[in-house]
C-alpha cells in the first residue's frame, strides 16, 4: 500500500475541517483517524481493511455488516472495481464484471436469498451487494 499518498492528500486538502486542524493543532501532525478517512480513496479504505494485522479486527469490522470477513473484502474489492468503471466513464451495460462479489445467501435476507440469483460475471448480483452494504 502507498502511504505516501493518503499524506500528500492531507498536505494539498482544501476541505475546512483539514484546513482548520491544521491552523489549530500542531500536535500530532496528522488528524485523528475519522478526518483522515473522510479524505480518503475508497481503495485506500478497502486496503486498509485487506491489511489489518488482526483477523478479529476483520471479523468485528465485518461483522458489523452481518458478513463473513472473506465475503466483507470480497464485497469491497467489487464495490471499488465498480466505482473506477464509473469514475473513468466506463459503462455499466452490457459489460461482464471481471471482479464479481463472492457468493453469500443468508437464509435471514430474503431479498438476496432467491432462486434467481446467479452469481457470475452479471452486474445484478453486484448491485444488489452494494445495496446490501449501504441500506
Amino acid at each position: 500500500m502507498d502511504f505516501e499518498k493518503p499524506a500528500k492528500t492531507y498536505k494539498e486538502q482544501i476541505e475546512i475541517f483539514i484546513k482548520h486542524y491544521k491552523n489549530k493543532y500542531s500536535y500530532p501532525e496528522n488528524p485523528p483517524s475519522w478526518m483522515c478517512v473522510e479524505i480518503m480513496y475508497f481503495s485506500q479504505i478497502s486496503k486498509i481493511f485487506q491489511n489489518l494485522k488482526s483477523r478479529e479486527d476483520r471479523n468485528d469490522i465485518a461483522q458489523d455488516y452481518g458478513l463473513p470477513e472473506s465475503i466483507f473484502e470480497s464485497w469491497l474489492h467489487t464495490i471499488n472495481y465498480v466505482r473506477n468503471i464509473c469514475a473513468h466513464h466506463s459503462r455499466l451495460w452490457n459489460r461482464d464484471f471481471q471482479i464479481v462479489p463472492k457468493k453469500y445467501i443468508p437464509k435471514s435476507k430474503k431479498w438476496i436469498n432467491s432462486n434467481r440469483m446467479i452469481f457470475g460475471k452479471n452486474k445484478f448480483n453486484t448491485f444488489k451487494t452494494i445495496y446490501f452494504l449501504f441500506r
